[in-house]
């Protein structure tokens, strides 16, 4: 009865273990998203005000950690495919990528400092440039 009072402890244990260790790694808190204070004016969105001030989807806050955040993720990202079209095409051919969505924007962030001016415009450059500074604040209001 000892043996198996003992194994079930150590076993209740491992599992709270491993539940609060996913928790906390994988689990974004509810607020992350949430504005706390706007508008975002700080120097993060330096050369890209052109295309954050085209459009108030891209309106931008702060999250309570501080953050710049967008103010309805949603519509910044729906506005993000309209508004930087050819930035987002060029920087597909670049990284050989698939479609873009939500699931591949990180990818798309990170290839998007490839396209360069040798074979695009510098307005294809400046969206595909843009697309990194997006992921950034699209993310602040998800991931922890």
């Amino acid at each position: 009865m000892k043996k198996h009072m003992t194994a079930i402890i150590i076993g209740a244990l491992i599992l709270c273990t491993v539940a609060a260790f996913i928790y906390i790694k994988y689990v974004k808190p509810d607020d992350a998203g949430r504005v706390v204070y706007q508008p975002y004016t700080g120097h993060q969105t330096a050369g890209y005000e052109d295309i954050l001030n085209s459009s108030h989807n891209f309106d931008l806050g702060i999250n309570p950690y501080g953050e710049p955040v967008f103010i309805d993720r949603n519509k910044a990202y729906e506005q993000l495919l309209v508004t930087c079209k050819q930035g987002i095409a060029a920087t597909k051919k670049s990284g050989n990528l698939p479609e873009i969505s939500k699931n591949t924007l990180g990818a798309y962030a990170s290839s998007s400092m490839d396209v360069s001016e040798s074979s695009y415009s510098k307005d294809t450059v400046h969206q595909a440039g843009f697309i990194g500074i997006f992921y950034d604040f699209y993310c602040h209001g998800n991931d922890r």
